[in-house]
């Protein structure tokens, strides 16, 4: 592991007693630098921190078995440090890091949200067998039936107001261009930090003023 730190990661690994917020770009070292700041947690005994009372996740199950291993290779060099020291205190308690390594909490977000609900189903009132989704067709058809059992409700209030969007959107016999239009505003606000906030705003943007020109519409403007 590199040992040339840049004066934010150095600031980043050795801040202790609050908490932290950081931001960096692509391909900066994120995952180099925290991965370096746990191993200098677990591997002092000063800190009293074990390495299984830690919560680490991540986006992607190669970033989590690249700071597992990342980690197992700190712990293990430090231990050789402290045997050829023979610094006693030290090796018990990175003897006992190592051991609890492969109990430790370092995963994607997704495994440990389903870690959660199979440990916690009874309270959550939620499927122990519940999983995630990750085939986009089977995606997709889940939310079409669940878009279509929404849209049938609404057919059958018969509100005006909603008739009239099925009328500018919909096709004479179908609503597929409808249901597309709302798949991809669903999918556009997902990506948003505040999505129903988004959603909310978006009538904003059509009450026009009675005598507004084209000049004061923000669509016009560069």
């Amino acid at each position: 592991m590199s040992n040339h730190w840049t004066k934010e990661q150095e600031e980043a690994l050795s801040v202790r007693g609050k908490n932290l917020l950081l931001s960096a770009a692509a391909g900066s070292g994120k995952t180099a630098v925290l991965t370096e700041r746990i191993a200098r947690l677990v591997k002092d005994p000063a800190n009293h921190t074990d390495i299984n009372e830690l919560l680490v996740l991540t986006f992607t199950k190669a970033a989590a078995s690249e700071m597992k291993a990342r980690i197992s290779q700190a712990l293990s060099d430090a231990l050789k440090e402290a045997d050829e020291a023979d610094d006693e205190v030290r090796i018990r308690h990175l003897e006992k890091q190592i051991s609890l390594l492969g109990s430790a909490q370092i995963s994607t977000l997704d495994s440990y949200f389903q870690s959660i609900i199979r440990q916690y189903f009874y309270l959550l009132d939620l499927d122990p067998k519940t999983r995630i989704i990750s085939d986009e067709n089977e995606e997709f058809l889940l939310e079409d039936d669940v878009l279509s059992t929404v849209l049938e409700k609404w057919y059958e209030k018969g509100d005006a107001h909603f008739l009239d969007t099925v009328d500018l959107f919909a096709d004479r016999y179908q609503d597929r261009a409808l249901k597309d239009m709302v798949l991809r505003i669903f999918h556009f606000a997902s990506s948003l930090p505040f999505p129903e906030d988004w959603i909310r705003r978006l009538p904003s943007h059509y009450r026009i003023p009675e005598k507004a020109t084209m000049d004061d519409l923000a669509w016009d403007r560069p």
